[in-house]
Protein backbone atom coordinates (compact mmCIF):
# COMPACT_ATOMS: atom_id res chain seq x y z
CA UNK A 1 0.00 0.00 0.00
CA UNK A 2 1.33 3.40 -0.91
CA UNK A 3 0.99 6.44 1.29
CA UNK A 4 1.78 7.32 4.81
CA UNK A 5 0.42 5.48 7.80
CA UNK A 6 -1.75 8.51 8.58
CA UNK A 7 -3.31 8.47 5.06
CA UNK A 8 -4.03 4.75 5.30
CA UNK A 9 -5.58 5.17 8.75
CA UNK A 10 -7.79 8.01 7.55
CA UNK A 11 -8.96 5.96 4.56
CA UNK A 12 -9.78 2.96 6.76
CA UNK A 13 -11.61 5.05 9.34
CA UNK A 14 -13.65 6.72 6.59
CA UNK A 15 -14.54 3.40 4.94
CA UNK A 16 -15.54 1.67 8.19
CA UNK A 17 -17.39 4.66 9.58
CA UNK A 18 -19.48 4.97 6.40
CA UNK A 19 -20.33 1.24 6.55
CA UNK A 20 -21.10 1.52 10.27
CA UNK A 21 -23.41 4.49 9.66
CA UNK A 22 -25.15 2.54 6.89
CA UNK A 23 -25.67 -0.46 9.19
CA UNK A 24 -27.02 1.77 11.96
CA UNK A 25 -29.42 3.44 9.52
CA UNK A 26 -30.64 0.05 8.29
CA UNK A 27 -31.22 -0.99 11.91
CA UNK A 28 -33.12 2.24 12.55
CA UNK A 29 -35.21 1.60 9.42
CA UNK A 30 -36.06 -1.92 10.60
CA UNK A 31 -37.39 -0.49 13.88
CA UNK A 32 -39.36 2.35 12.26
CA UNK A 33 -42.99 2.49 13.40
CA UNK A 34 -45.76 5.03 13.08
CA UNK A 35 -46.73 6.50 16.42
CA UNK A 36 -50.31 6.11 17.62
CA UNK A 37 -51.02 9.83 17.21
CA UNK A 38 -48.57 10.43 14.36
CA UNK A 39 -49.95 11.45 10.98
CA UNK A 40 -48.94 9.51 7.89
CA UNK A 41 -47.31 12.69 6.57
CA UNK A 42 -45.03 12.88 9.62
CA UNK A 43 -44.20 9.18 9.42
CA UNK A 44 -43.49 9.59 5.71
CA UNK A 45 -41.11 12.50 6.45
CA UNK A 46 -39.19 10.43 9.01
CA UNK A 47 -38.94 7.57 6.53
CA UNK A 48 -37.77 9.86 3.74
CA UNK A 49 -35.10 11.31 6.00
CA UNK A 50 -33.76 7.81 6.57
CA UNK A 51 -33.95 7.12 2.84
CA UNK A 52 -31.85 10.21 2.04
CA UNK A 53 -29.28 9.29 4.68
CA UNK A 54 -29.02 5.74 3.34
CA UNK A 55 -28.59 6.99 -0.20
CA UNK A 56 -25.93 9.43 1.01
CA UNK A 57 -24.03 6.56 2.62
CA UNK A 58 -24.20 4.56 -0.61
CA UNK A 59 -22.87 7.53 -2.57
CA UNK A 60 -20.08 7.99 0.00
CA UNK A 61 -19.11 4.36 -0.65
CA UNK A 62 -18.79 5.14 -4.37
CA UNK A 63 -22.15 3.88 -5.64
CA UNK A 64 -24.09 5.88 -8.21
CA UNK A 65 -27.82 6.49 -8.36
CA UNK A 66 -28.20 4.04 -11.24
CA UNK A 67 -26.70 1.21 -9.18
CA UNK A 68 -29.21 -1.64 -8.52
CA UNK A 69 -28.33 -1.27 -4.83
CA UNK A 70 -30.42 1.93 -4.77
CA UNK A 71 -33.46 0.04 -6.09
CA UNK A 72 -32.91 -2.55 -3.36
CA UNK A 73 -32.78 0.15 -0.68
CA UNK A 74 -36.00 1.67 -2.04
CA UNK A 75 -37.71 -1.74 -1.89
CA UNK A 76 -36.56 -2.23 1.72
CA UNK A 77 -37.83 1.25 2.60
CA UNK A 78 -41.24 0.49 1.10
CA UNK A 79 -41.40 -2.81 3.00
CA UNK A 80 -40.46 -1.32 6.37
CA UNK A 81 -42.66 1.76 5.85
CA UNK A 82 -45.62 -0.55 5.23
CA UNK A 83 -44.81 -2.81 8.18
CA UNK A 84 -44.54 0.20 10.48
CA UNK A 85 -47.92 1.71 9.56
CA UNK A 86 -50.83 1.54 11.98
CA UNK A 87 -52.74 -1.70 11.39
CA UNK A 88 -55.75 -0.33 9.45
CA UNK A 89 -53.47 1.73 7.22
CA UNK A 90 -51.12 -1.21 6.70
CA UNK A 91 -54.05 -3.44 5.71
CA UNK A 92 -55.20 -0.92 3.11
CA UNK A 93 -51.71 -0.47 1.64
CA UNK A 94 -51.28 -4.24 1.37
CA UNK A 95 -54.77 -4.63 -0.14
CA UNK A 96 -53.94 -2.05 -2.83
CA UNK A 97 -50.70 -3.94 -3.64
CA UNK A 98 -48.69 -0.77 -4.11
CA UNK A 99 -45.38 -0.91 -5.95
CA UNK A 100 -43.71 2.33 -4.85
CA UNK A 101 -43.17 4.35 -1.71
CA UNK A 102 -45.19 7.25 -3.18
CA UNK A 103 -48.15 4.98 -3.91
CA UNK A 104 -47.98 3.59 -0.38
CA UNK A 105 -48.04 7.04 1.18
CA UNK A 106 -50.95 8.15 -1.03
CA UNK A 107 -53.03 5.10 -0.10
CA UNK A 108 -52.18 5.47 3.60
CA UNK A 109 -53.02 9.19 3.59
CA UNK A 110 -56.39 8.56 1.88
CA UNK A 111 -57.26 5.84 4.39
CA UNK A 112 -56.17 8.08 7.26
CA UNK A 113 -58.39 10.89 5.95
CA UNK A 114 -61.39 8.56 5.72
CA UNK A 115 -60.77 7.38 9.29
CA UNK A 116 -60.66 10.97 10.57
CA UNK A 117 -64.17 11.59 9.26
CA UNK A 118 -65.48 9.39 12.06
CA UNK A 119 -66.43 11.73 14.91
CA UNK A 120 -64.24 11.48 17.95
CA UNK A 121 -65.34 12.45 21.44
CA UNK A 122 -64.50 16.04 22.18
CA UNK A 123 -62.56 17.11 25.22
CA UNK A 124 -65.71 18.69 26.63
CA UNK A 125 -67.59 15.36 26.32
CA UNK A 126 -64.75 13.58 28.08
CA UNK A 127 -64.72 16.17 30.90
CA UNK A 128 -68.48 15.76 31.35
CA UNK A 129 -68.00 11.99 31.55
CA UNK A 130 -65.32 12.39 34.19
CA UNK A 131 -67.47 14.93 36.02
CA UNK A 132 -70.44 12.53 36.06
CA UNK A 133 -68.24 9.67 37.26
CA UNK A 134 -66.75 11.76 40.07
CA UNK A 135 -69.96 13.54 41.10
CA UNK A 136 -70.18 11.90 44.56
CA UNK A 137 -66.57 12.96 45.21
CA UNK A 138 -67.33 16.52 44.05
CA UNK A 139 -70.11 16.87 46.61
CA UNK A 140 -67.69 15.84 49.35
CA UNK A 141 -64.87 18.13 48.19
CA UNK A 142 -65.85 21.53 46.66
CA UNK A 143 -62.26 22.23 45.47
CA UNK A 144 -62.60 19.35 42.98
CA UNK A 145 -65.74 20.98 41.58
CA UNK A 146 -63.93 24.25 40.86
CA UNK A 147 -61.13 22.36 39.09
CA UNK A 148 -63.69 20.59 36.90
CA UNK A 149 -65.43 23.85 36.03
CA UNK A 150 -62.15 25.52 35.05
CA UNK A 151 -61.27 22.53 32.87
CA UNK A 152 -64.52 22.88 30.95
CA UNK A 153 -63.86 26.53 30.08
Amino acid sequence: MKGSWNDITKALVKEFSVKNVYQNLMLELSQLKQGALELVREYKDRTMTLQHKLQGCLRAQGHEGTDPLFAGVNAVILKHFTIGLLSKLRQQVRYEQVATFNEATEVAEKKEASMEEVPRPTVQTMVKTVQFATEPEVRKRPEVSSCMESAME
